[in-house]
């Protein structure tokens, strides 16, 4: 079989084993061309936790597809999500009162982190610093990777993006809001990353290799 053209998750396609490639799915098994069967114990990264080709589900999918498929969320709604809504705030804590949607758990993570920075912000507050578990994991987006365990002695365990500020430290004549960054990383002196550097020394090299160093913020009218 000829390597696959899919990069898939976790691995580095230049090293990757061999993949199945699976023909059909029935309840908690997944069959490969070959027709042997998988027991799939993660539920397809905990999707399918009803079981492959539920009934119900796919009854309810089927008959969905009938009227529509996507619908924008920013202008409009339509009922089963109204309906879901409902349903689930009545099993909410209470004070809940309104689902946001998202598409998977990495972008769920990254809603809420900017629903509780936008909370206090928004309340003057100066509460921007997320808590980490150890050993904790949130997903693979780059929101969601700063807010997991990191290994010790680093200041990350990837490189994480940094709003570099405009001159005045303030922005607010071009987008309205103060320049922050989205998590704080504890760095101190002694800290280095990988290849010796400290955490200053990576600020300045980042900030010699920026090409828009030394221009002006652009305004627009």
């Amino acid at each position: 079989m000829k390597p696959s053209p899919v990069w898939h998750p976790f691995t580095q396609h230049a090293l990757e084993p061999r993949m199945e490639r699976i023909a059909s799915t029935e309840g908690a098994y997944l069959f490969d061309e070959q027709s042997r069967a998988y027991l799939d114990m993660i539920s397809s990264w905990w999707v399918i936790t009803h079981g492959h080709r539920h009934r119900p589900i796919m009854d309810a999918i089927r008959d969905a597809t009938r009227r529509f498929d996507q619908i924008i969320f920013a202008e409009f709604s339509h009922e089963p999500a109204e309906i879901l809504a409902a349903g689930l705030i009545a099993i909410a804590p209470a004070g809940l009162k309104h689902v946001f949607y998202s598409d998977s758990g990495s972008t769920s993570v990254e809603v809420a982190l900017k629903m509780a920075l936008g909370f206090f912000h928004n309340h003057g507050e100066g509460r921007d610093r997320i808590v980490v578990l150890e050993h904790s994991y949130h997903g693979d987006t780059i929101g969601t990777m700063s807010a997991r365990a990191r290994r010790p002695g680093r200041c990350s365990q990837y490189p994480q993006p940094s709003h570099q500020s405009c001159r005045t430290g303030n922005c607010g004549r071009v987008c309205g809001c103060r320049c922050r960054r989205l998590t704080r990383t504890e760095c101190t002196s002694e800290t280095r990353d990988p290849v010796g550097r400290s955490c200053d020394e990576r600020q300045r090299l980042r900030l010699d290799q920026d090409p828009r160093r030394g221009q002006q913020p652009a305004l627009r009218s």
